[in-house]
């Protein structure tokens, strides 16, 4: 029954991932209680999974979204938790969750959720056709699913899970900066925090941990193949970082001050809101989402932060492309839309939103202190030799 399934592979494989197409067939159609599955053809892949169609006998679809093996066990049940906790708590659709493993030995052979297949398009797909008032429609949309997730609060900052009894508590957080490359397989702090200061210490602490363990053959001078340039970067790099723990007090309350921690979707681009005409129809892909400080959830959704250069109707004769400065002009407006509608919303949202601004700016400095040339001399200089003001407020040389 299975094995008559047409598999369409149309989508190159970017990354390969090792897993039995019948077993996941197979156990779609019993999960599904379905009499065959008749096709399956791959949506699309991210860094982290592969993403399928499969389509039953009787028309029925459902996603089956495949993880790569950077997260073992943390992503998948850290997702599955999050879409469970938002459906229970908030009236945004997201996929309803059929079956999944978090257990790559599973006899799929992957980590796997088979999820619903949440109805319309990618709004990235109709953004450009749409009129200037349907986004505005859209926004709205976007500020209520916003704001429905800012007020799922908890103590911690982490990812979601749910333990044996189904309750809900904050583990381990997902992100990239703590698993990518040989960081998967090392002892870091990932979390839970209870302050915006652990968490920035554990981001900086596990960057230089990953350079001192990557590199260590070469800062020991056993390995000649990594350019003595590159060398002193990395050391630079690790100077930088350790100094850049000595800063966070600047930026984050001291421990006697009660922060907020709220649920964040952690990657609201076009690509992940669904839509059917302009109406949200969903929002997929819940695998960055997490509790965060609030400082770092109130800013511009991916979907309209553009290019982040606000101009006005005037500027419009100083630009070459007509189309370029219109696309600049909507985004513009909707950045103020977003502003405006939050300020009347919740307020507290746009406090945080200019009071948190200097933090987010050193949480991705923090980040990027990986892109040695561009980053680590400079604070390096500013450090040592107390220029741009530094000495005296060192939030000053943050922007």
């Amino acid at each position: 029954m299975a094995n008559r399934s047409s598999i369409d592979d149309s989508v190159d494989d970017e990354q390969p991932l090792e897993f039995d197409m019948y077993a996941l067939k197979d156990i779609t159609i019993k999960c599904l209680k379905k009499q065959e599955c008749i096709s399956v053809k791959k949506l699309g892949e991210g860094c982290f999974n592969k993403v399928y169609v499969l389509t039953m006998d009787d028309g029925f679809e459902c996603v089956a979204r495949l993880a790569l093996p950077y997260f073992p066990r943390y992503k998948t049940e850290s997702e599955v938790a999050t879409m469970q906790l938002v459906r229970e708590r908030t009236s945004i659709r997201v996929p309803e969750v059929y079956a999944w493993s978090a257990d790559a030995t599973n006899p799929i052979g992957a980590e796997y959720i088979l999820m619903e297949k949440i109805p319309g398009v990618p709004l990235d797909d109709t953004w450009r056709s749409m009129s200037f008032e349907d986004k505005e429609h859209i926004v709205r949309q976007i500020i209520d699913i916003v704001l429905q997730l800012f007020n799922i609060n908890y103590d911690k900052i982490g990812g979601i899970y749910q333990d044996k009894d189904g309750a809900y508590y904050v583990g381990p957080i997902i992100n990239d900066l703590f698993f990518m490359d040989e960081r998967a397989n090392m002892d870091l702090d990932r979390g839970p925090w209870t302050t915006s200061s652990d968490y920035l210490k554990g981001l900086i602490r596990s960057e230089i941990q990953y350079l001192n363990t990557h590199y260590k053959s070469a800062l020991d001078g056993q390995d000649d193949s990594i350019d003595e340039d590159d060398l002193d970067d990395i050391r630079d790099t690790l100077s930088v970082s350790a100094e850049f723990e000595d800063l966070i007090p600047y930026f984050c309350p001291d421990k006697t001050t009660p922060e907020r921690f709220c649920l964040h979707h952690g990657d609201l681009n076009k690509g992940n809101i669904m839509v059917e005409g302009t109406k949200v129809s969903g929002i997929i892909d819940w695998e960055s989402s997490g509790v965060c400080p609030a400082w770092f959830i109130a800013q511009y959704p991916e979907v309209i932060v553009g290019r982040g250069k606000d101009v006005e109707e005037s500027d419009a004769d100083k630009w070459d492309s007509p189309e370029e400065f219109r696309e600049f002009f909507e985004d513009t407006k909707l950045r103020r839309l977003f502003r405006s509608e939050m300020a009347k919303r919740d307020p507290e949202f746009v406090k945080l939103m200019d009071e948190g601004a200097k933090t987010r700016k050193f949480e991705s400095k923090a980040i990027f202190l990986r892109d040695f040339p561009r980053h680590a001399k400079r604070w390096k200089d500013c450090l040592t030799n107390g220029s741009d003001g530094w000495e005296k407020d060192p939030t000053a040389t943050i922007d």
